[in-house]
Formats: C-alpha cells, sequence, structure tokens
C-alpha cells in the first residue's frame, strides 16, 4: 500500500485529519481487479481516504451562559407582551432530522456525516460515552463535554455552504424565541466570536438550538413567530466558533436540563427518544456518486474544493469515479460498474471497507474504450442492499479536431476555402476544403471522437471525415440552414437542415433514417442541443427572446429567456450533459447562462461586434465564455482561466461560431 501526505483539515468544531492512500489492485488484497466486458482495463487503480475528526470546543461556556440569559430574558419579553405560547406538557415533540438539502443537493443521497453525539460522561479528559455507549463525542481538559450533536456537510463542505445546498430546519413544530444574525460565517479556527443561531422553543416546552448558520441567511419571521415541522431556518454556515460549516443541534427540557435526542442504553438524561424515526447509530449509505476528470482538491479552509467534477466524456477517454460515504463499516462490500446505453455492463468489480469510518470515500481510474457507445452511462454502486447510479454522457466534444476532448482554437477562411485549425494535442493545420460561400459545418460524422471538416453548398454536403474519407451528399435546398447534430443516439452527427421559409427540420439520420418534423416560422433561430442530457440532440429554436424545445425525452417546453436583440449560445456549461439555455447580449457584451444544474448567473465578457464562441477548450467538460475579436481570442476557461490567442484574420469564420444563428 503505498500512502500519500497526512493532511490536516479544519472541520466543524474539529479538525479534519485525512489520510489519504493510493490503493493499487495488484498490492491490494481488500480491492479485485475490475474486468471489462468490452476492451481489457489499461492501469486500473483505486484512491480513498477517510476523514477523522480531531475535537475542540463548539461553544464555549462563558458563551453558553450568555445565550442561556438572551434565551431567558427573550421569553420574558414574549410573555410580557402576551405572545408565548402555553405550555402543553402532555408529550414531548417528535423531531424530523434537522437538516436536508437544498438546490443541486437535492439530487445528492445524502448531505451530511455526524460528526458528534452528546457525551454522557461526566469525567474528563478522554472520558468519552455517547448515548449508544460508544466513543462518538469527546470533552476537554478545561471540563468541557459535548453537549449537542454536530451534523457536518459531506462531501465538499464548503462547496455547499457556498451554493445553499444545506440548510437547517424545524425539527418540529414551534416558536421562534431567539435569532442572532450578521456575524462572520467563514470561521476557520476556535474562537470566542458569536455565532448566527435560531432558537426555538415547542409546545411542550422543550427547547432547540440551531447553530453556525451561515451570515444573512436566517429565516425571515420574526422572534414570536411559528414554525412548521420541517421549515427552513437557515443556510448551515461556519460563524462561531467553528472551522467547517456544519449544524450545532442543542436540545432542553422545559426546566433547561439538557437532553439527548437520541435513546440508547447509556442514555441517562432522558427516558426516550425525541425521534419520529431515530436514526441509525452507524446510518451506512452514500452520499453522492460523482464523476471526475481529475481527483478533487481540497483548498485551505475557507476556501472550496475544486471538484473537478466532469459528466461529459469523450471516447477513449479517462473516467475517474468516486463514491462517498458516510459510517462505512469494516467488511461492507460494494458492487461497482459501469453500464453502457444499451443496458449492458461494460466493467465490474467489488471494493471491500478495509475499516470502519465516519466519512469516507473511494475513486476508481477507467478508460472508456475508443469505439465506446455513445449516450447515457451509468456508475452503479450496490451497497448495504440499496442501488445507486449516477449518469454520465459519453459523446465527441463539439470543435476537437483531435480527439483530445479539448475544443481547438480554429477559423475558415472564405476568401480562400481554407480551414486553419490550432489543434490542443496535435498542433497546427491547415486544410484546403470549401469556397467562398460555403457554410461551414463541422462535426463527427463518423464517430470516431474527433471534428470532422465539412461544408454546405447549395444543397450539397461536402464532408471530408477524419476516419472515413470523402464523401458528397445532396440533402437540402440552397437556402436551407445545415444543423448537423446527433438526433439520434449513436455518436454519429447527422446531416440535417433547417428550412426558414416552412419552419421544417429535415433530418437523415445515420441510424433511424430520415424524417421531417415541423416545428417552428420563418424567423426564427435554430438552437438545437441535447436539453435533457440523454444522448439525442433536440430541435429547438430561439424567436425574440423566447426558447421553444422539442425535448426527446422530456418533451415540449417553452422558456423565456433573453430578448430580441440576444444571441443564443447554447451549450453545456456546468458539465452535467445537458446544454444549458444561454444568450450573449451584444449591446452590453453581457452573457446570461440559465444553467440545468447551478442556475442563472450573468458574466461580463466581450463587446459589441464580438462573435460568441463557446467551447470546452480546458477539457473539463463545461463550455467555457469566449468571444472572437478581429483575429484575437478570448477564452474564459472555466478550469485553466482566461488566456488571449491571436489566430486568424478578422474576416475569417472562427469554428466554434458555426452554429451560433
Amino acid at each position: 500500500m503505498f500512502r500519500g501526505k497526512f493532511l490536516l483539515l479544519a472541520v466543524g468544531c474539529l479538525l479534519l485529519s485525512v489520510t489519504v492512500a493510493v490503493l493499487l489492485f495488484a498490492a491490494s488484497p481488500k480491492l479485485v481487479k475490475a474486468q471489462s466486458l468490452a476492451t481489457p482495463e489499461n492501469a486500473s487503480d483505486a484512491f480513498g481516504g477517510e476523514y477523522k475528526f480531531q475535537d475542540s470546543v463548539c461553544l464555549t461556556e462563558e458563551k453558553r451562559v450568555e445565550l442561556q440569559e438572551q434565551l431567558q430574558s427573550s421569553i420574558n419579553k414574549l410573555r410580557g407582551e402576551g405572545k408565548i405560547a402555553a405550555i402543553d406538557s402532555s408529550s414531548p415533540p417528535q423531531f424530523i432530522f434537522p437538516v436536508r438539502g437544498n438546490g443541486a443537493a437535492e439530487r445528492d443521497f445524502g448531505i451530511h456525516v455526524m460528526g458528534n453525539f452528546v457525551d454522557h460522561n461526566p469525567s474528563f479528559p478522554n472520558q468519552l460515552r455517547d448515548y449508544n455507549c460508544g466513543t462518538r463525542t469527546y470533552d476537554t481538559a478545561t471540563g468541557y463535554n459535548h453537549k449537542g450533536i454536530d451534523i457536518i456537510n459531506y462531501p465538499f463542505a464548503w462547496n455547499k455552504m457556498d451554493n445553499n445546498e444545506t440548510v437547517a430546519v424545524a425539527a418540529a413544530e414551534g416558536q421562534i424565541i431567539f435569532k442572532a444574525d450578521g456575524n462572520f460565517d467563514r470561521s476557520c479556527a476556535f474562537n470566542n466570536n458569536p455565532w448566527n443561531i435560531v432558537v426555538l422553543r415547542h409546545s411542550d416546552g422543550t427547547v432547540s438550538w440551531y447553530g453556525h448558520l451561515k451570515l444573512n441567511s436566517l429565516t425571515t419571521k420574526a422572534v414570536g413567530e411559528t414554525v412548521a415541522q420541517g421549515e427552513f431556518l437557515g443556510v448551515i454556515g461556519s460563524s462561531g466558533s467553528s472551522t467547517v460549516p456544519h449544524l450545532h443541534f442543542e436540545v432542553y427540557n422545559a426546566a433547561n436540563q439538557l437532553q439527548d435526542p437520541y435513546q440508547g442504553t447509556c442514555n441517562l438524561m432522558n427516558s426516550f427518544s425525541y425521534w419520529l424515526v431515530q436514526p441509525a447509530y452507524r446510518d451506512s449509505s452514500i452520499n453522492k456518486l460523482m464523476t471526475h476528470s481529475a481527483p478533487p482538491v481540497i483548498q485551505t479552509c475557507p476556501n472550496p474544493a475544486i471538484t473537478n467534477e466532469k459528466n461529459v466524456f469523450a471516447p477513449g477517454s479517462q473516467v475517474i469515479v468516486a463514491a462517498y460515504y458516510r459510517d462505512q463499516v469494516v467488511g461492507q462490500q460494494s458492487q461497482l460498474s459501469l453500464i453502457q446505453p444499451d443496458g449492458t455492463v461494460y466493467q465490474s468489480w467489488t471494493h471491500v471497507s478495509p475499516n470502519t469510518y465516519t466519512a469516507s470515500s473511494w475513486s476508481f481510474t477507467r478508460n472508456l474504450p475508443v469505439n465506446a457507445l455513445t449516450g447515457v452511462w451509468k456508475f452503479r454502486v450496490v451497497y448495504e442492499s440499496k442501488t445507486f447510479e449516477h449518469t454520465f454522457l459519453v459523446r465527441s466534444t463539439p470543435f476537437d479536431f483531435d480527439g483530445d476532448s479539448k475544443a481547438d482554437v480554429s477559423v475558415f477562411r472564405p476568401s480562400n476555402g481554407a480551414w486553419y485549425l490550432n489543434q490542443s494535442a496535435n498542433g497546427f493545420t491547415g486544410v484546403s476544403f470549401g469556397q467562398n460561400g460555403d457554410k461551414i459545418a463541422p462535426a463527427d460524422y463518423d464517430g470516431d471522437g474527433k471534428t470532422d471538416v465539412a461544408v454546405f453548398r447549395n444543397g450539397t454536403w461536402y464532408l471530408n471525415r477524419s476516419q472515413l474519407g470523402f464523401t458528397g451528399i445532396a440533402f437540402g435546398e440552397a437556402t436551407d440552414v445545415p444543423v448537423p447534430e446527433d438526433y439520434d443516439g449513436d455518436g454519429k452527427a447527422d446531416i440535417a437542415v433547417f428550412r426558414p421559409s416552412t419552419g421544417t427540420w429535415y433530418l437523415n439520420r445515420s441510424l433511424l433514417g430520415f424524417t421531417g418534423v415541423a416545428f417552428g416560422q420563418a424567423g426564427d433561430k435554430p438552437v438545437a442541443a441535447d436539453y435533457d442530457g440523454d444522448g439525442k440532440t433536440d430541435i429547438a429554436v430561439y424567436r425574440a427572446g423566447t426558447w421553444y424545445l422539442n425535448r426527446s425525452q422530456l418533451g415540449f417546453t417553452g422558456v423565456s429567456f433573453g430578448d430580441g436583440n440576444d444571441i443564443p449560445v447554447q451549450a453545456d456549461y456546468d458539465a452535467d450533459g445537458k446544454a444549458d439555455v444561454a444568450v450573449f447580449r451584444p449591446s452590453n457584451g453581457t452573457w446570461y447562462l440559465n444553467r440545468s444544474q447551478l442556475g442563472f448567473t450573468g458574466v461580463s465578457f466581450g463587446q459589441n461586434g464580438d462573435l460568441p464562441v463557446a467551447a470546452d477548450y480546458d477539457g473539463d467538460g463545461k463550455s467555457d465564455v469566449s468571444v472572437f475579436r478581429n483575429g484575437t481570442w478570448y477564452l474564459n476557461r472555466s478550469q485553466s482561466g482566461f488566456t488571449g490567442i491571436s489566430f486568424g484574420e478578422s474576416t475569417d469564420k472562427p469554428i466554434p461560431n458555426a452554429f451560433i444563428p
């Protein structure tokens, strides 16, 4: 076994130590080498690690006493105003879990790990006993015993906080008796600073605390108002004495006695569970499955991780698949597999957990075959009798002439009919193919993962295919707009045209044959792309600020986004395998992106007269906001950052602008 560096990372009221282990199949009996049912796997490996928590005080006794006094003062004030709810002591509240996913995290299987439980052993130091008679808690040499439970964002805690993906919710219906906001929320060290918190009092007088919330994220309801069970209270943050975004959840009964919401043999505080359904002590599950272009990079606190998430891959490329676990127990098996678009298993393998972990992750490097089936693939893990799946898309990268999964800076020069390609892997080349007046139609017509040089001339297509060579095909009329895309999901671009005069699409699909579809009207701009991520390009038009999408899987929809003067720039900007509705506004040089996974954003990049050339120039699966201006390319690459490249002349047609209407 080869071990990487030992890293110390701050987590919660805790310090997180991460031991990263790279396990070669040949060296570890715990891992079984993957067997390919298609092409033998090359250089298989696995890497992973455990997150270990080193503990410290979440809330000092000084701050705890101060908070208790504030709570009592607030209750007295509400009582004096006649606003305090009457107590019904007939039964304690029944809690639901006080954390839920929000936004993109709603698609995750889980969003947290349990950092610590309440310490039931009053002795110290290192005299630990949780409700289950285990030691998943902490104390200190100064006499502090942990008084709440810590629910930590996992994986990628800071990313979740920054994207508002994990939120605290009311464990039970209750009245807000205290709120504190406005405090710094990116703490990376233990301190005595105030935190952002919401405190509820429930029907029987039980009080629940929700601490470490994100700055300015708290519920808009005022002290004295009531919230329903499951109602939003705030985004989980890292305010106060904290080193990672997490929720500190603490409970007191009507007599102000500390309670443990969990019931177990060693809980001597209360004889019942507060949970409607008590979570298991070891709640073994998978929080998230992902595909990556490279291993994630955990940055120094409080910077979010560079996840290197990627959900679109070219045939023949390398894929890193990863599973993020909570409460993984020694000996537990995971059956992992890659499923092809036709439902057959490409590869399968087994991983056995070598130890018991609160939080862990395991990643595996896999190589897709050069002739990989294109379309939607699945990364499947069967763990603890449950099946978890993550989908990713295999298809060629648009405007990639050398098959390295990166779009190439390239131009077509109408004056001499030449293509000039600055290929990221194979370097510069010039190809004489076409003449003045041709409409360029670059696409991967033979399914080898390389964009082919091609032109449309007066109803005839001339294709210089990288694998199958030259061909000419008569299809369409002189006034038609060429819209070559993969409409049947076989990995090959189909010859197709949009006829503005009738609003009809004519598709000569390589797998499914000819079809004609009436969709659009004169003046519409064709914006064909895969909007639902099923591997098939969808017929779509843009009309004066409205998008009309005829999605092959999800059906018809209309989306109002943009205005009549905007230029539609549909592409996949968040690497989820789905094209995003997006426009470039020449009047102010701004890109407006309605990303299917990451939501809306506006990016000021360019000026009036620029030609938008969005494409994936750095191979991370995300189209990059980019423009071509008088022979110079300005690329705002999502992974590799900004660059400017002088390539071409002002009268050249930039090839990544080929299908921008």
